[in-house]
């Protein structure tokens, strides 16, 4: 079972973070994977946020935490980094954390392994809860395939 971790900004550093709409559509977002129980917030708001949705194991954060296990930063194709680059289409989603970062990039930090979605465009980035949509669904084919593919 598999964690996110994602950053809440004011409203004014990122259009699509620090209202409780933002919450909601992450909370969509992860649960279209079937299987992520825990979520790290990194609140760079004056917000107090103690969880948005019952079901999950929450914690709101002041900084960037420390994570245990195998971790993927979720990063822009243009993205510096060092390690390993995953394609999300042949991603095996075999991690225990997903990061998602702050609206203006990871700041020099440089993720050792990493994950991306190709994009037509590098003068703008999707926004974090869009591509977590997106991520998880992915995770979802892949790891929860099964039961959909009966489906069809």
């Amino acid at each position: 079972m598999a964690g996110v971790v994602f950053f809440f900004e004011e409203h004014e550093m990122d259009v699509y973070s620090g209202r409780r709409i933002d919450l909601a559509a992450w909370n969509y977002a992860l649960k279209a994977a079937g299987d992520i129980k825990n979520v790290i917030l990194v609140n760079r708001t004056k917000q107090v946020v103690k969880t948005f949705d019952a079901e999950i194991n929450f914690k709101a954060v002041d900084r960037f935490p420390s994570l245990d296990g195998e971790v993927i930063y979720v990063i822009c194709p243009w993205n510096k980094y060092e390690g390993v680059r995953h394609d999300l289409w042949t991603f095996d989603h075999h991690v225990d954390w997903y990061v998602f970062g702050p609206a203006h990039g990871w700041g020099g930090i440089m993720p050792k392994n990493s994950v991306t979605i190709p994009q037509s465009n590098d003068q703008c980035a999707i926004h974090a809860p869009h591509i977590a949509t997106v991520v998880m669904m992915h995770r979802y084919s892949v790891i929860g395939g099964e039961k959909w593919r009966s489906q069809l």
